[in-house]
């Protein structure tokens, strides 16, 4: 028996001789758990090749079996073990304090297929920041020797494969990159040549320019950045070796560090409280703008407009004249050449995109199009801002994109309501904030609605948060004068004054938009007279209905209420759900005449009668409460109990429902849509 087992069993065995603990065996043996009150021998404890393995057959998940050894002092304190290579899932890192070294907790990591990755601290609750990097130790062995700081132990470790061929030493933070460690951890690092590799994404950045900026207040010899152009989203050294870059080179290049050029270091070096500055400690700056007056770096702007009007051809028209640093259209100034970051789902790349692009003499080499995002277990799944904001950001990073196009937006908000303005915040909020980091211009497209007695502001799709978000919004009218001819007017600035509206034609084979110059034209008065075919307010409403529907089951009295605040009277929402095929569903109080309330839900969802407890929960999910109000969390509590002619008797709830009381009622019928 090797010494590590010998010495844990040893550790563990009663004092009772009858006991199976105290029994001799060859290389294996059976002690009291120390995860559980173990009255017989459960927990096996082996050695492989130089690896201590436990597992407790009661059933201790072994997480809690090591956590129970470290705390006892019988676990190994080796730099990196793996106490399981029985389990090929998972893989263990000892962590250190970076002022005593002593070991204080194991960094676990388990990636078991067809399960979410799971990384936590067994014992959990350190201190992170305190923490020494990883193989630390190794520097003292190699004195001068260049060191190479990756994020995370996995990128270390496949660095380490090629430590003697480069001429390195491989050591990695274990802080997660939203922390930096201390400059205890980072002291070891002063006197050599560092080159920090960053994953490639916004964190990864922000996470190195901080240690960096740590290391340059220590006086480090010289400190350098590796780039890696064609690495993945996330991509990090492990990537790299995997796919058989040559490292050489990337040290060869690596570029000199230079404090703040990636990011602020306010949002690099996180600390905890309140953070406020003197306004006598900012710098004023002037806006920075791809367009002068309608579309500012760094900021949000929207482009609204009828369907078929031009909107994706001025977009495209103004991505192809960044891509070759034309003049803007209005011809007073030259564009920056730089790169296009597109997202577009209603037109296809090779027929309508590349096309288009080419026509308008744009640089398609240029052009990074936004097709899908894989995830950690390698599935595709369509672009969400909502969620895959970071990943955008390093796309953005990675071909240092000037101009974003996201065409059209809700197309990219995913189960978003665009009727409920905090949920739209929660999606362009962190949009803002990638384009104010990055610096680009975020362009997004939007359609109208077509209730054209509305102000201009009010036409957009949806609440009117989408403007609050947004810098500068533009829309696309047809001039009434000239039906081949359109009109981009500027309706909202926060960061400058009015500007001029300009005319474009879309015309010749193949097609080609041109710029007019300005023109003299009241959009309001081009839009109250409505697109050609228009569209009707009940296609307005049944659009309305189901956005509205789109997550499932939603009380019929939210629906009205929301309906309201959309300037969707009644009669053209009844005539909506008779042409979606609503389907409503009485989820009534048990035993209690008259009681409960109406849902309405999308026919092609699960009836609500099939699992109603189902229906009620996915109704209690904070995200759809929100889309729907208060009243929905009453009629989760069964709160709003409605008398047979389906009005609601609780009088908290008739006040959701005041004005609609009686309005119901189909004058030639008598249906009640709260009814049915």
């Amino acid at each position: 028996m090797n010494k590590k087992a010998e010495f844990v069993l040893q550790s563990l065995r009663c004092s009772k001789r009858s006991c199976l603990c105290s029994r001799a065996w060859l290389g294996k043996g059976n002690v009291h758990c120390p995860a559980h009150d173990d009255k017989n021998p459960s927990c096996s404890v082996s050695q492989d090749n130089g690896t201590l393995l436990v597992h407790c057959h009661a059933g201790c998940e072994q997480d809690s079996v090591i956590s129970a050894l470290v705390k006892r002092g019988l676990w190994p304190t080796a730099s990196i073990y793996a106490s399981n290579q029985a389990l090929p899932h998972r893989r263990e890192w000892a962590a250190y304090d970076a002022l005593s070294g002593e070991h204080v907790s194991n960094h676990v990591r388990i990636d078991k297929e067809g399960e979410e990755k799971r990384v936590f601290w067994a014992p959990s609750g350190v201190k992170t920041s305190d923490l020494s990097l990883y193989r630390v130790d190794v520097l003292r062995e190699k004195p001068g020797c260049p060191v190479i700081v990756c994020e995370g132990e996995p990128a270390t470790d496949a660095l380490v494969t090629q430590e003697k061929e480069l001429g390195i030493v491989a050591v990695g933070t274990v802080t997660g990159a939203g922390v930096t460690p201390c400059e205890a951890a980072l002291r070891p690092l002063v006197h050599r040549d560092v080159y920090l590799w960053p994953d490639h994404d916004a964190k990864g950045v922000r996470h190195m320019d901080s240690i960096g900026t740590v290391l340059t207040a220590l006086a480090c010899k010289s400190i350098h950045v590796i780039d890696w152009p064609a690495s993945p989203p996330k991509g990090d050294a492990a990537d790299a070796i995997s796919q058989g870059v040559d490292i050489t080179s990337l040290i060869a290049t690596a570029a000199e560090f230079k404090v703040g050029l990636h990011a602020d270091q306010d949002q690099a070096i996180p600390v905890p409280g309140v953070h406020a500055i003197r306004l006598s400690d900012v710098e004023p700056e002037e806006v920075s703008w791809l367009w002068r007056g309608y579309i500012p770096y760094g900021k949000l702007t929207v482009l609204g407009g009828d369907p078929g009007l031009g909107k994706s051809w001025a977009t495209l028209d103004l991505g192809s004249r960044v891509t070759v640093g034309a003049e803007t259209p209005d011809g007073n100034e030259r564009i920056d050449v730089g790169a296009v970051v597109l997202l577009t789902a209603e037109d296809g790349l090779a027929d309508t995109v590349r096309p288009r692009i080419d026509a308008q003499g744009g640089n398609a080499e240029l052009v990074s199009v936004v097709e899908g995002v894989v995830d950690a277990e390698g599935h595709e799944h369509h672009p969400s801002l909502l969620k895959d904001i970071e990943q955008l950001e390093a796309v953005v990073v990675s071909t240092r994109a000037r101009l974003v196009i996201v065409d059209p937006l809700n197309a990219y908000t995913g189960n978003t309501n665009g009727y409920v303005d905090t949920q739209i915040r929660q999606v362009l909020t962190p949009l803002s904030k990638m384009a104010e980091r990055t610096g680009a211009a975020v362009l997004l497209v939007m359609h109208l609605n077509q209730d054209m007695s509305l102000p201009v502001l009010y036409r957009f799709q949806g609440t009117i948060g989408y403007l609050g978000a947004v810098r500068s919004a533009m829309v696309v009218a047809r001039d009434t004068q000239d039906p081949e001819k359109r009109v981009m007017a500027l309706v909202k600035s926060n960061l400058t004054r009015s500007m001029p509206a300009f005319g474009f034609t879309i015309a010749g084979d193949p097609p080609v938009l041109s710029w007019l110059g300005e023109v003299d034209a009241d959009i309001t008065e081009l839009l109250a007279a409505g697109p050609a075919g228009n569209t009707s307010k009940r296609d307005e409403a049944t659009a309305f209905l189901k956005s509205c529907l789109s997550l499932g089951p939603v009380p019929a009295h939210d629906v009205l209420s929301q309906a309201t605040t959309a300037s969707i009277s009644e009669k053209t929402l009844r005539r909506a759900v008779e042409a979606v095929g609503v389907k409503k569903t009485h989820a009534g109080e048990p035993g209690q005449q008259g009681g409960g309330y109406w849902l309405w839900q999308l026919p092609e969802t699960p009836d609500a009668h099939d699992d109603l407890s189902l229906q009620i929960g996915h109704l209690a999910n904070d995200d759809h409460l929100d889309s729907c109000g208060e009243a929905s969390k009453m009629a989760t509590n069964h709160e709003a109990p409605v008398t047979e002619d389906g009005k609601v008797a609780n009088s908290g709830a008739q006040g959701v429902l005041d004005g609609f009381a009686g309005l119901m009622t189909d004058g030639q019928d008598g249906h009640r849509i709260l009814e049915h």
